[in-house]
């Protein structure tokens, strides 16, 4: 059984329709597209939830009309 411990891409979308989508998008792409995909915006395999997080937080105050 593998464990997962890394986050190695996200999107965020303000429409979880939308996010939904996606999703379903990505699970369907074969293992070397996938990689591709991951690879084009963290080409060093490092773990992204940090960066996550603060993504996150910006795209929640942008939601609500303000500035961080």
């Amino acid at each position: 059984m593998s464990v997962c411990d890394r986050l190695m891409h996200y999107e965020i979308f303000h429409d979880p329709h939308n996010a939904g989508n996606r999703e379903r998008q990505i699970k369907k792409f074969r293992r070397e597209k996938k990689i591709a995909l991951f690879f084009e915006a963290n080409p060093q395999w490092q773990d992204r939830s940090k960066d996550f997080v603060v993504s996150y937080k910006e795209a929640l105050l942008q939601a609500a009309g303000r500035r961080g």
